[in-house]
């Protein structure tokens, strides 16, 4: 039985997901996600290619429901609890380790949140704990090969987030900082390395491709976004995330920093410190240290394993951890909606004394947790673009939204996008706001909306640069492309490239920007 508690609990971490994955609607990513998915790519403005590659599975296998859009997350997330359990047989833990981990990960309110909805961030935390596995495995036994496991694994982990790059520098210090530093001097963990990078040139060639975006977009995010994480919330946040589990995980760090029995493992200890300090260094989001923790409450459990001598005292404790957790389950999970929901995080907020899980991204505090908040609207917006379709008649016409968040749902939640339309999404410059029409004679307007540029070239965008790269051509004296080619060059930027990045009309700092938006292609 002790052989197939993993799998038990990996399973029973699925269950609980398909219980509750329709509770709440899309979230605003999703629709990005979605979208990205429908146009496959080495890259996009603000997304490594993984999360593409994933939709585009689902959709072409699954559908594009809400419960097949969010499936691989739940899978991911069973993925995650059943390599937990097995690092716990790793570090030397029995069955009672195993059920007390497998407990407390099924009821951690950060993973529940994270596999509720479709997202890069589980399956972040699936590539770091799959490499917390793999290094385990090379402690253990010494094969070098597992070295070709992690790199492997960390190629397409990097295509899935960026921030695999910061698991990286935290990994070198940890390295430094313990005897296994001698293994940076041999062949295998340079193959490890050489196996990565050719993982991920496809995307770091994108992106010189494209003017590195992810630099933009990561200047974005510092200045809108991280500007608002404190230090002691970041610091808070990780004692809460997986609410009273903090008594394993904080164990575990204690258990491989100062045991002796762990010396061998010593090295996950200074990892997350590491880590630790890089992301309070950098203002990193609190989640962003998500994929650190499954090798930590694999260590803790094996701690209190050994350190309670009688059984009663190791239930005793699972029991009251797992008693105090319940109460937070809805905060990881959608159990509630509507008003029900509203009434649980005023609890949680105002009588409980807990309000990091209503902190949204901007500092504040909401009445409900921004992802959560993100799952609402959506199909209201999707209904008021079927009204106006309706009214506009025989009329072709034009749906914009100001964010992608709009933009996914006029695409996707419109049955009249469905039935009669065919869709696209695209950039458009704003230096006017007047309609502009359509040199391609497509019978198609489109609006230029007056909005905060973005600082890219939209003639070298992610997902579509029809706009600009029909722009750049009428300017020159080439003439337009026409029938499947220009289809071809529009639609696919691995077709063609803008040429004119540096010279382009419609580059930041001159008359640039723009945003996605929806066009009904009417009458096609």
């Amino acid at each position: 039985m002790a052989k197939h508690l993993p799998a038990l609990f990996g399973a029973l971490k699925i269950a609980i997901h398909l219980f509750t994955i329709a509770t709440f609607g899309f979230h605003r990513d999703e629709l990005l996600y979605l979208a990205l998915g429908r146009h496959p790519d080495w890259g996009y403005w603000s997304n490594p290619p993984f999360i593409g590659a994933i939709t585009w599975c689902s959709q072409q296998f699954l559908g594009d429901s809400v419960w097949a859009t969010r499936l691989p997350s739940v899978l991911a997330g069973g993925a995650v609890v059943w390599l937990s359990l097995l690092m716990v047989r790793e570090l030397g833990g029995g069955a009672r380790a195993i059920v007390m981990c497998g407990l407390v990960s099924l009821l951690s309110p950060a993973w529940l949140r994270t596999n509720s909805m479709l997202q890069p961030v589980p399956f972040d935390i699936l590539f770091w704990t799959m490499l917390s596995f793999g290094l385990l495995r090379w402690i253990n036994t010494r094969d070098t090969r597992w070295w070709w496991f992690v790199g492997l694994t960390a190629g397409i982990g990097f295509l899935n987030k960026y921030t695999l790059v910061f698991w990286a520098a935290a990994l070198l210090v940890a390295l430094l900082l313990t005897p296994e530093r001698k293994i940076l001097i041999t062949r295998p963990v340079w193959q490890a390395a050489g196996i990565a990078l050719a993982l991920i040139l496809p995307n770091l060639l994108w992106q010189w491709h494209y003017g590195f975006p992810v630099i933009h977009h990561m200047d974005a995010l510092a200045r809108y976004q991280l500007r608002n994480v404190e230090p002691l919330h970041f610091l808070l946040d990780q004692l809460l995330m997986h609410g009273p589990g903090f008594v394993f995980w904080l164990a575990g760090l204690a258990f491989l920093l100062f045991s002796k029995s762990a010396q061998p493992y010593r090295l996950f200890g200074w990892f997350y410190l590491a880590l630790l300090c890089i992301f309070l260094i950098m203002s990193g989001k609190s989640y962003y240290t998500l994929g650190a923790y499954p090798v930590l409450l694999a260590a803790g459990a094996v701690f209190w394993d050994k350190i309670l001598q009688k059984n009663w005292q190791k239930i005793a404790l699972t029991g009251v951890v797992t008693a105090s957790t319940l109460p937070l389950v809805p905060v990881g999970i959608p159990l509630y909606s509507g008003d029900r929901a509203v009434a649980y995080f005023n609890w949680l907020t105002y009588d409980a004394g807990i309000d990091g899980a209503v902190r949204w991204e901007d500092g504040e505090l909401h009445a409900l947790p921004q992802d959560f908040a993100d799952m609402l609207g959506w199909h209201e917006i999707g209904r008021l673009v079927d009204t106006a379709i309706t009214r506009a008649g025989d009329h072709s016409c034009i749906v914009y939204g100001e964010n992608y968040g709009q933009a996914g749902a006029a695409e996707h939640l419109s049955q009249n996008s469905r039935m009669e339309c065919r869709w696209s999404v695209f950039p458009i410059p704003t230096c006017s706001g007047r309609p502009t029409p359509c040199r391609l004679r497509c019978r198609h307007s489109y609006i230029l909306m007056k909005k905060t540029p973005v600082r890219m070239c939209w003639g070298c965008s992610p997902i579509f640069n029809w706009w600009v790269k029909w722009k750049t051509r009428s300017r020159g004296s080439a003439a337009p492309a026409s029938g499947f080619a220009a289809m071809r060059a529009a639609m696919w930027p691995l077709f063609g490239r803008c040429g004119q990045k540096k010279s382009n009309p419609y580059c930041a700092g001159k008359k640039g920007g723009g945003y996605f938006f929806s066009t009904i292609e009417a009458g096609l």
